[in-house]
């Protein structure tokens, strides 16, 4: 799940996400997956801004280790255009964020993450404890520089202790881990800081627009949103979760972090940035017309699959459907199986495994 978000709303967001309700049950995507004709991607509105005050701590890791850290109260709040509460400073423009970043990674210490905790991390969720060592000590560093830039906050009372963000920061890092250096990589994650946690399920106010020009209110139950520019949520139960369900290939981190990527370049389509050269390509074009050719028809396929089997009782895909309601969701989706999964992604889908690869960086 993926919404568009104006840079200056970031705080007024984490704002709301204290005041969204909570549903605890077993949705496992929102419930508006169920294909229809003529089915186009939605773009989701900002969270319905009710007014209970955020926490007044944030974790972020220092040379002490993971500390909780008072954030000073805001004063004064206005409203922006959609009618969003907007409380304290702008955020920092995206230029000087990046440059602060840069200049906080090279003088800053990044602590390493505990021995004891990271093997909790890797007891909890096998995929991670499949990697190979170094690949594993790869990921470790780069979690702790995850954690170095980044600030969670516990929605409705939530404290996020320290092996939750660990966990929620290897699974984030883990599609960067063969980009190269750790802080080259992590730059695909700097447009935002925030990533707020709720203990389940939340669900969002959402107003969509007819082709006759009225608006319709409808609520969305979500386990994870990534925002344009803006942070992350993700739900705890389901990020507790996903180390039981590599089977089915699912992971709500994986997927909402690759919106992310997704993201880099604008509004999320389903083809993220492609490097140079990406599959032996020579130009820009040439790199996406290889990936279109693999992901189109897999995903026309895919669809089509979940419409036979909503419809008419045909057996479902493997495949999470939610991934049928756009070629966004569709990469995100099939992403999660791949880090997952991969062995049962890759007899389900091996026209998208080089192209994966090529991009992830992964041996085959």
């Amino acid at each position: 799940m993926y919404a568009d978000l104006d840079p200056a709303a970031t705080l007024a967001w984490l704002a709301a996400a204290h005041a969204t309700v909570l549903v605890h049950g077993h949705t496992h995507r929102p419930a508006q997956h169920v294909l229809a004709p003529g089915l186009t991607r939605e773009v989701l509105s900002d969270w319905d801004l009710a007014a209970r005050p955020p926490r007044a701590e944030v974790l972020r890791l220092t040379a002490r280790g993971l500390e909780r850290v008072a954030m000073a109260p805001h004063v004064g709040s206005s409203h922006c255009s959609q009618g969003c509460a907007r409380a304290g400073p702008a955020p920092m423009p995206h230029v000087l964020r990046k440059l602060w970043h840069q200049l906080r990674a090279t003088v800053a210490p990044v602590p390493a993450i505990s021995a004891t905790l990271w093997l909790e991390t890797l007891q909890r969720y096998p995929f991670l404890a499949a990697l190979p060592l170094h690949d594993q000590a790869k990921l470790r560093a780069l979690s702790a520089l995850f954690l170095h830039h980044k600030q969670f906050h516990g929605a409705h009372g939530l404290t996020v202790t320290d092996a939750m963000a660990i966990d929620i920061a290897a699974q984030a890092c883990l599609p960067l881990l063969h980009w190269g250096d750790a802080a080259a990589a992590l730059g695909w994650y700097d447009d935002f800081v925030g990533i707020v946690v709720h203990p389940g399920e939340a669900v969002a106010r959402r107003q969509t627009m007819d082709e006759a020009g009225v608006v319709h209110e409808h609520t969305e139950v979500l386990l994870g949103e990534a925002m344009e520019r803006g942070p992350v949520m993700l739900s705890w139960q389901h990020v507790a979760n996903a180390g039981h369900n590599t089977e089915r290939g699912t992971n709500v981190v994986v997927h909402e972090f690759v919106h992310k990527l997704d993201m880099r370049s604008g509004a999320p389509n389903g083809c993220p940035p492609l490097p140079a050269g990406f599959m032996g390509t020579r130009t820009a074009r040439a790199a996406h017309e290889a990936w279109w050719a693999a992901w189109e028809p897999a995903y026309a396929n895919f669809r089509e699959r979940v419409i036979m089997a909503q419809r008419f009782g045909a057996p479902p895909p493997w495949l999470d459907a939610y991934g049928a309601t756009a070629p966004a969701e569709f990469f995100a989706v099939a992403c999660e199986a791949y880090f997952v999964n991969r062995a049962q992604f890759a007899q389900e889908f091996p026209a998208l495994m080089p192209v994966l690869d090529a991009f992830f960086r992964q041996a085959p």
